[in-house]
């Protein structure tokens, strides 16, 4: 077990040698012989108890423990105020200013003895209260996102799942009741918006399952080396149907010899969230442009559209699992703000940070940074 540390603190030598032989070679003993080195030594020997000298020359000993005592990292220091006065204003003067107890000289080394040990046990009490404030204060934080996960949850399935589900319901039975008496132009159009809802419907279950995974510790984690821009190829190919609906193009200027070391299940999930929502507030004809430059030993990828964009108020809340971000794409398009915060959680559990700079009606950036090996 580590020693205490414990400052003397008198301007008699005779007292600082008489005071360091009781307390023997149970703690780790400092001494200083006035007020202003005393000052100086507290921070940088850490002392877990001061035996304080009461009156001495320049900086006293009660002005040491007022200093002490007004300052957050010291305060919890005990002091006991050493006095060879017996004047109660004295002691009084030095309980006031911060000292915890008070000895008098000439004092007996059981009494030295018994008045160090008790001091000493009031810090360890104050530590371990200040450890416990700690804990329930995370415990505290750990709840409040908890439950801010929950309701979230419950929102979802509440209204985001309800809706596309409603429209596959009345769209499939509208085909099987009354296929016979419909022309084929209300046939395609029907059949076009069950396939927009599927897929809308596959995209928020994929989310809601990988988010539902990382919140209760599943998700595999499995970093390899990975071709930053073959990667990326092979999401714009899934998303260029809705991306060409909107007649909006999406460059890849990423150096094909660039690579990051990460998930790629986690990652090809972030550039199909990204690049969904960058053309989901895309207006007709925009641009999407994707690139990455290394950063000594991380990539910084960076997600750049030409959309409606958004204020720095809207960008605040974003990544907050308590707070319902979510609008309307160009075209109407639906969302949860679940892909953005799962985004989030991908990049941060592969070691990354991830950012977003908008500005209303010239677009909006997300970069992120990934590492290289």
């Amino acid at each position: 077990m580590e020693k205490s540390r414990i400052l003397i603190v008198d301007d008699s030598q005779s007292t600082l040698l008489f005071t360091k032989a009781a307390l023997g070679d149970k703690y780790i003993i400092e001494t200083a012989m006035d007020g202003s080195s005393a000052l100086e030594i507290v921070p940088w020997f850490n002392p877990d108890l001061i035996l304080l000298d009461v009156v001495m020359p320049g900086v006293s000993g009660m002005e040491v423990c007022r200093t002490l005592s007004q300052n957050k990292k010291y305060a919890d220091i005990p002091i006991i105020m050493v006095t060879s006065l017996s004047d109660a204003d004295q002691v009084k003067g030095g309980l006031e200013a911060g000292a915890i107890d008070y000895i008098a000289k000439p004092f007996q080394e059981i009494e030295l003895d018994a008045r160090v040990h008790s001091a000493l046990k009031i810090r360890q009490y104050i530590k371990l209260l200040k450890k416990a404030n700690v804990e329930k204060q995370q415990l505290l934080e750990e709840l409040k996102e908890l439950n801010a996960t929950k309701d979230k949850f419950f929102s979802i399935i509440a209204h985001d799942l309800k809706s596309p589900l409603i429209s596959l319901l009345s769209g499939s039975r509208l085909l099987s009741n009354d296929i016979s008496s419909l022309d084929m132009e209300v046939i395609e159009t029907v059949a076009i918006e069950l396939k927009e809802n599927t897929k809308k419907l596959f995209e928020l279950l994929e989310n809601l399952l990988d988010w539902s995974r990382m919140q209760m510790k599943r998700t595999e984690f499995n970093p390899v080396k990975l071709p930053l821009h073959a990667l990326l190829f092979k999401t714009i190919q899934l998303l260029t149907e809705h991306a060409s609906a909107k007649g909006i193009h999406i460059e890849n200027i990423i150096a094909p010899t660039l690579e990051i070391y990460a998930d790629k299940d986690m990652i090809n999930s972030v550039f199909h969230n990204l690049i969904s929502n960058a053309i989901k507030f895309t207006r007709e004809g925009g641009l999407i442009q994707i690139n990455a430059k290394q950063q000594d030993k991380m990539m910084l990828v960076t997600v750049l559209d030409t959309g409606i964009g958004m204020k720095q108020k809207k960008i605040d809340k974003l990544f907050k699992i308590d707070e319902h971000v979510t609008s309307p794409g160009t075209d109407g398009e639906k969302g949860t703000g679940l892909g953005l915060i799962l985004c989030k959680e991908f990049i941060e559990k592969n070691g990354g940070r991830i950012r977003v700079e908008s500005k209303v009606n010239e677009g909006s950036q997300f970069s992120f940074t990934l590492p290289v090996v």
